[in-house]
Parts: C-alpha cells; sequence; structure tokens
C-alpha cells in the first residue's frame, strides 16, 4: 500500500493531475461500498453529500478548491466540453482516427492537435481540453460512431463482468472504477490502451485464474462474488 501511494505521489507531481491524489481513496471506498446490496444508493447519495459539502465549505471558507473538483470538474466540465466538441465537429470535417491508429489511411484535417483546435476555437488560447467517450466518438464518426462505441464499451464491459464472476466483487470493482471513470474526460481507446483500464482486465484475469487454481477449479465461492 505504501508503495502504491508513493507511485501516486510521484505521479502528481510528474504530470500535475490532481486525480491522481484520489485514485486510491477513491478505490478503496468503491471496494468497501460494493460489497453491500445497496451500492448504487450508497454511491448516489455519497455523490449527493459530496457536493452539498462542498458548497458549504465554499459557503465557510471561500476556498474554491474544493467545490471546484468535486462539482465543476466532476459534473459541469465534463459536459461544457462535450458541447464544444459536439458544435464543433457538426460543422467541420471529421478525424476518422486520422491522429489514431487510422493515420496511415487517413489524412489529418487539423494543422494541431486536436484538443489545441477545440482549444482556441471556445477558449481563445493554446490549451488541451480533453473530451470524454460520445464526444470522442462524435468527433471521429458522427453520430454513427458515439453508436459503435457504445457498443464497444458494452461488450468490453461484458467481457469484464465475466471474469469478475469469479473475483469478490470489491476486488473487482476496485480495479476498474478510476479507468471507468476516466471515461467522463478521456476517448475510449485512450482510456484502454493508456489510461489502465485493457490492464485491469487483463490482471482481474490473471487473478482469476490463480484464484480458480487454488480452490481446485471452483473460483471465488461467496454471496459477493458476482460485480454486476
Amino acid at each position: 500500500m505504501l508503495v502504491a501511494i508513493l507511485m501516486q505521489v510521484a505521479l502528481f507531481g510528474m504530470t500535475g493531475f490532481k486525480s491522481f491524489l484520489f485514485t486510491i481513496p477513491f478505490a478503496l471506498v468503491i471496494a468497501r461500498l460494493s460489497r453491500n446490496r445497496g451500492f448504487l444508493l450508497y454511491a448516489v447519495v455519497g455523490a449527493s453529500m459530496l457536493v452539498v459539502g462542498g458548497l458549504l465549505f465554499f459557503a465557510i471558507t471561500t476556498d474554491i478548491l474544493l467545490p471546484s473538483l468535486a462539482i465543476r470538474r466532476t459534473l459541469f466540465v465534463p459536459a461544457q466540453l462535450h458541447f464544444w466538441y459536439n458544435e464543433f465537429f457538426m460543422n467541420n470535417p471529421k478525424i476518422y482516427l486520422s491522429n489514431s491508429i487510422f493515420r496511415l489511411f487517413v489524412k489529418y484535417p487539423y494543422n494541431m492537435p486536436v484538443t489545441r483546435v477545440i482549444s482556441w476555437a471556445f477558449m481563445g488560447r493554446d490549451g488541451g481540453p480533453n473530451v470524454g467517450l460520445l464526444g470522442d466518438a462524435y468527433a471521429n464518426f458522427g453520430y454513427a460512431g458515439m453508436i459503435v462505441y457504445t457498443i464497444l464499451l458494452a461488450l468490453f464491459l461484458r467481457l469484464i463482468d465475466s471474469i469478475a464472476s469469479s473475483l469478490p466483487r470489491g476486488y473487482a470493482t476496485a480495479m476498474i472504477a478510476m479507468p471507468a471513470f476516466c471515461l467522463t474526460n478521456s476517448a475510449l481507446f485512450t482510456t484502454l490502451m493508456t489510461h489502465g483500464f485493457l490492464l485491469s482486465a487483463l490482471w482481474m484475469w490473471f487473478s482469476a485464474g490463480e484464484l480458480i487454481n487454488r480452490s481446485g477449479g471452483f473460483g471465488y465461492d461467496g454471496g459477493n462474488s458476482n460485480a454486476r
């Protein structure tokens, strides 16, 4: 645990991304709550309390940091960025993954990375506003891309669900909680390859195999084994 904490602090120091500071606490809380039958209710109540707590903190201290992280950055910024991407690519050429896996087959239509294109178009300055699953899907293939990307994600989640059926629910949920959360501000393939979603699935598959081998071929036997 100490090594994991030090690694998260080091990543925060190298990148400046505040999400690294909350990764371990977030995973631990999710792991604990997911063991209960009322997990979704706890999640909704917890999120609501976080919002109310952030507002009260601001009202008492006038410090904007906590409400900015808990409310603005989590709820409003992703929605705003999705709107920007939709508005821009509704009237401009789509990317068709020409900045990614199709770069050898499709010419990229812009002279700078897409995040900078959006930044100049809506913020009037250089920046890097990343967008989530649906915004990226629309930027690449329009509404058809949103449908296809959603289907691909559903298939991947179904695969994870199948793997997680042999694991304790808390462990499986904690493994995919943060990568899944990244889908709100990262592209599907980026989340899979560089944000740990695919790596988490592979580690869960390895863990499930080890657990089955140790238990004589029956896997995890418990009331909370299913990750669904």
